[in-house]
């Protein structure tokens, strides 16, 4: 197929959530419109897999955590050269924001935005999570290219912290 019309999209499981179910609806919609899909998936593990066309490429990362991502979505990143990406989790913007500017590349992000950050902060427990992801999420969620919002709270916030 035509590397012009490949959608890339990025997620961190397919466990069966709201997120997840979008993820594999566009997935699908996508290939049945003649789309190259190629979902990056984190760890391939969840209730959702078996929804999925057989038709979209799967790029599983084998990585349990976010955290422990960067070097698998760098050397991922180098080796499909994506135009764009849609991402489903926040914290995965981030790192692609931190990997596109090491290897200055030029590639889209987009970021389906589902939660509050303030409110996520204030249910957070783990330091890792309240306090260093919330910080890196403030300094650079701004450099994504673009953001889906279906509330109009989370959109305030966004604009507000810039």
């Amino acid at each position: 197929m035509d590397s012009e019309k490949t959608i890339y999209l990025f997620i961190s499981s397919l466990r069966g959530g709201g997120s997840q179910r979008v993820c594999v609806l566009l997935a699908n919609g996508f290939v049945e419109r003649k789309f190259n899909v190629k979902l990056i998936v984190l760890n391939l593990t969840g209730i959702l897999i078996q929804e999925l066309s057989p038709e979209v490429n799967i790029i599983n990362l084998h990585k349990k955590h976010t955290r422990g991502s960067l070097f698998a979505i760098t050397k991922m990143l180098k080796r499909e050269n994506p135009g764009t990406i849609l991402v489903f989790n926040h914290q995965l913007a981030v790192q692609l924001v931190l990997i596109r500017y090491y290897l200055r590349s030029r590639f889209k992000i987009i970021n389906r935005h589902i939660s509050n950050l303030i409110e996520t902060k204030a249910n957070e427990r783990l330091f890792w999570h309240k306090y260093l992801v919330h910080y890196w999420v403030r300094l650079l969620y701004r450099r994504v290219d673009g953001i889906i919002s279906q509330s109009g709270g989370a959109v305030a916030e966004l604009v507000i912290s810039k």
